[in-house]
């Protein structure tokens, strides 16, 4: 009589073949993503001194008070005023948008489009820091 064996009887194999090779491709995605986060530069090159003295710009702060009056530096302003105040800003002036919480959605966005088209490019949304909820 043939006996056949059973597999339950075999003690349990763990093959580290597949694992070594997760591993291993874990590691050259790393290798690779860090390439690409570093920036490399191919040529060394010193660069010259400059005479101009540093530009140390500062932040321009366009306030929306509960009444949705808007404010650049605390002077009331209309939004046709303060377009063209905002136009006036030197080139990649930081612009930080305050807004009171109870001012509706649209205010702020609105006030945002204006920026937009006075062409500032760089700003903000300032909100309180805290816990969230």
């Amino acid at each position: 009589m043939i006996r056949l064996t059973d597999d339950s009887e075999k003690e349990p194999i763990i093959q580290l073949s597949p694992m070594i090779d997760l591993v291993f491709l874990l590691l050259v995605v790393f290798i690779v993503a860090t390439m690409y986060l570093t920036q490399t530069h191919a040529l060394p090159v010193n660069l010259p001194k400059g005479e101009a003295p540093l530009v140390e710009q500062k932040a321009v702060t366009v306030t929306i008070d509960k009444k949705g009056t808007l404010h650049l530096d605390g002077k009331a302003l209309s939004p046709k005023e303060l377009e063209e105040a905002a136009q006036q800003l030197p080139k990649a002036t930081p612009v930080i948008v305050e807004a009171d919480e109870t001012v509706p959605y649209g205010r702020v966005m609105g006030t945002l489009e204006i920026l937009r088209r006075a062409r500032v490019t760089d700003f903000s949304l300032a909100v309180e820091g805290g816990k969230a909820s």
